[in-house]
């Protein structure tokens, strides 16, 4: 029985990510996300799959229970100059800045020196770590090999993002304290 998947973005990651994922018989991609409706509908045309929209702009403000609060942001689209897309982690006066990992951006703290590294002279495939990914997460899945995170950190993770989805769907400050309890 093949792995359901989906390709999130129909740019280039998404398009080397369905290269590689559409010639394995382990995995049958089922849906491709991307707000530009023509490059997700071409994309998920030629790999024979489902087209779905997306929010590329994004913005998460969480506040743990300790009172610290931490925000995620990504903004695809804001600039067609290199680099297009920029995630940003902020929280605790620390922050971590990816530009399409070409550049990553690292401040520990207050009064710290910010630490940057240029990943951009990289061979993309190197860079992004594409076929080992993609084969790490298969046979991760098929249980050939150890998973990297437990079942409880996936299901915070998805209930992280549910949370999030509920957010922009109702306008409102969403609270996962209830739902991330074991």
């Amino acid at each position: 029985m093949a792995l359901k998947v989906g390709i999130l973005g129909a740019g280039h990651m998404g398009h080397v990510h369905a290269n590689i994922l559409s010639k394995d018989n382990r995995v049958q991609i089922v849906g491709v996300v991307d707000i530009l409706p023509n490059k997700r509908d071409e994309l998920a045309n030629r790999i024979g799959s489902k087209s779905f929209p997306d929010l590329v702009d994004w913005g998460i403000l969480m506040r743990f229970e300790k009172g610290r609060i931490a925000t995620l942001s990504s903004s695809g689209h804001a600039s067609w100059q290199i680099p297009t897309e920029r995630v940003e982690l902020v929280g605790d006066h620390s922050t971590l800045i990816t530009e399409e990992l070409d550049n990553v951006i690292y401040s520990k703290g207050l009064r710290q020196s910010s630490i940057s590294m240029d990943f951009s002279q990289l061979p993309y495939e190197e860079k992004w770590g594409y076929v080992q990914e993609n084969d790490w997460f298969l046979n991760t899945i098929l249980n050939e090999a150890e998973p990297a995170f437990s079942v409880i950190d996936g299901l915070r993770i998805v209930q992280l993002i549910e949370g999030c989805y509920k957010s922009v769907e109702s306008g409102k400050t969403i609270s996962l304290k209830q739902e991330m309890k074991e």
